[in-house]
């Protein structure tokens, strides 16, 4: 469903975190489609967490690592680190790898601590799946009145 920020943000209010994913996820294409947006680091950083979860949730970190952009999540990673995240943007950083790196291509014989170090990720977010959902919130909340300046 397609909302403008105004609406998006009353969805969020009237929801607890735990129940805020179907907003989250307008936030998040409300993002993905405006033009320049996702490159504010603040956006950039709350789409790549979004991202992550989400994707880690369905298949599996290894998947989000392989799909999405290593420059974007480098700068999540540097965002969350100046906001004083430093345990997330740690467990972030540690799935970033050369996934595409052409002597894997074909025969996917990616380096075993590779493949550990995602099954510490998928862990680390079970085990802080609930925190993780609180900061995606607790980030919209903190942060409306720069979203709303950004998406009018």
């Amino acid at each position: 469903m397609y909302l403008n920020i105004k609406q998006l943000f009353a969805r969020l209010k009237q929801v607890l975190y735990k129940d805020a994913y179907d907003v989250e996820a307008d936030f998040y294409m409300l993002f993905y489609r405006s033009e320049g947006i996702k490159n504010i680091p603040e956006i950039n950083a709350f789409m790549i967490v979004s991202g992550w979860l989400g994707t880690a949730q369905r298949g599996g970190a290894w998947t989000f690592y392989e799909a999405t952009d290593k420059e974007d999540i480098k700068k999540a990673v540097e965002y969350l680190k100046e906001t004083c995240e430093e345990e997330m943007a740690a467990v972030i950083e540690k799935g970033i790898h050369d996934y595409d790196d052409p002597k894997y291509q074909g025969n996917w014989d990616y380096p075993e601590e590779w493949i550990e170090e995602a099954d510490e990720i998928d862990a680390w977010i079970n085990e802080h799946e609930e925190w993780i959902m609180q900061w995606i919130y607790n980030f919209l909340i903190d942060n409306e009145e720069r979203i709303s300046e950004l998406c009018s």
